[in-house]
């Protein structure tokens, strides 16, 4: 059964704050894992495929940030897995947007 997972991916010690080209790196492995669906976001990239495969990528973005340069990596993962029922990024940001169109707080 898939996961999800998030990782965000943190150079550090590199010669300049701005570090988009090396995040660039890390998201550009992804091509070797094809079974992998991702899509990135501002703050991190979103990872949907069998855990192995999610893990193995994971280790491949953070390895990337390393050997793109920086000295050292910080990296955070989250994974979420359903064993109740099948769940796409998509269901779970509809779930939300449909609590968002009552009108009715839950408080």
């Amino acid at each position: 059964m898939p996961v999800m997972a998030e990782i965000t991916v943190v150079p550090v010690g590199t010669a300049t704050p701005s570090v988009g080209k090396i995040i660039a790196e890390a998201v550009r492995v992804l091509a070797d894992y094809p079974q992998i669906e991702h899509d990135l976001s501002a703050m991190g990239t979103t990872l949907v495929g069998e855990m192995a495969d999610v893990l193995a990528a994971c280790g491949a973005m953070h390895n990337a940030v390393l050997a793109a340069g920086a000295s050292r990596c910080y990296t955070i993962i989250k994974i979420d897995q359903r064993t109740d029922k099948e769940s796409t990024t998509e269901s779970k940001v509809l779930s939300v947007q449909r609590y968002l169109a009552n009108t009715t707080s839950i408080s």
